[in-house]
């Protein structure tokens, strides 16, 4: 008897360890639900920035506008990867979004001199399994328009598991979710105008077989995949300058840090995405959208295990959560 008395009490208080206040559940969803406000208004410039540098490509050749099927195209000079550098970064400049240096993570064609990538297995750092597994569900979630993406997004943001992530880990996946909704709405409707530019750059005789014509859900992925990279470095950026103070955390500076770094990832991956499948760049870009690194027997985009850090900056022996920050050792 004193034994299963002894295992109810053990039982009754793990139960009561696990079970959350439900006062304190409310106040985390509250505050989940102003962040993602704020974030929402925030990743309209992932759009902004797909249309900018579609604008800035069709600027540059004005014979797009008069390009028909029946009218001989001319070839077109390929896109240089200078191009693409100097037109996203002129827009992250104009829309004072600092994270540039986060456009390293998605290819080393975007590898400056004054940046180095650092895998986060070097700083003894990793986030949670919930925030990769989570992380998967997002870049992968179902729907076959802008409706059904949404509710099963909602799901994902409003799952227990989420709810007990980090704040930081919230805000960084609420910004790739808030970037494959924005990318889902913008491709859906914009891939042929995109496809017509792509045509342009090839002659009549030239059969694009991949690219334009994927559709929504297949850059809204690699969207919302470079938007996690770019929020992942925003956040251990922002933890080396100290974005908080005694780390990361809240607040609406770190707030925008994670975003800033989301929107850089994710117009960044997507431009390498478009150019690549499109055969619109003069040399294929170094990006391998399928490689992976295995993380909590996780199949993890290798993008999402690696920081970019300015070469001045003293790399740090590790880097770890203490009390929902994030803390860095030198």
């Amino acid at each position: 008897m004193k034994k299963l008395t002894l295992l109810f009490l053990v039982t009754a208080a793990t139960i009561a360890s696990c079970t959350k206040d439900p006062s304190q559940n409310s106040a985390v969803i509250e505050r989940i639900n102003t962040n993602r406000a704020i974030i929402k208004e925030k990743i309209k410039l992932h759009s902004a920035g797909l249309k900018y540098f579609y604008n800035a490509l069709n600027n540059e050749n004005l014979k797009t506008k008069s390009f028909s099927p029946q009218t001989p195209v001319p070839t077109i000079p390929p896109v240089t990867m200078q191009e693409v550098k100097s037109n996203v970064i002129s827009f992250l400049d104009q829309n004072n979004i600092a994270q540039t240096k986060e456009l390293a993570v998605l290819s080393s064609e975007f590898v400056d001199s004054n940046v180095q990538i650092v895998p986060l297995s070097d700083l003894n750092f990793k986030f949670t399994t919930n925030f990769y597994k989570l992380g998967l569900d997002i870049i992968n979630v179902a729907g076959n328009n802008l409706v059904e993406v949404n509710s099963n997004i909602n799901i994902i943001l409003n799952s227990n598991d989420f709810i007990n992530l980090s704040e930081i880990e919230q805000n960084i996946l609420i910004s790739s979710a808030e970037t494959y909704l924005d990318s889902f709405a913008y491709w859906s409707e914009n891939d042929p105008s995109w496809g017509v530019l792509a045509a342009s750059y090839h002659r009549n005789d030239v059969i694009i077989t991949k690219g334009p014509g994927k559709g929504g859900r297949y850059y809204a992925r690699e969207d919302a995949k470079g938007a996690i990279a770019g929020g992942i470095g925003g956040a251990l950026g922002g933890a080396l300058v100290g974005t908080a103070a005694g780390g990361v955390g809240a607040g609406p500076g770190a707030l925008l840090g994670f975003v800033g770094g989301a929107i850089s990832g994710g117009v960044g991956n997507s431009i390498l995405a478009f150019l690549n499948s499109s055969m619109m760049i003069a040399e294929p870009v170094l990006i391998d959208e399928e490689a992976t690194v295995t993380l909590y027997d996780l199949a993890v985009p290798e993008i999402w295990t690696k920081a970019a850090f300015n070469t001045d900056t003293p790399i740090p022996t590790s880097i770890n959560f203490e009390s929902g920050l994030i803390n860095v050792t030198n």
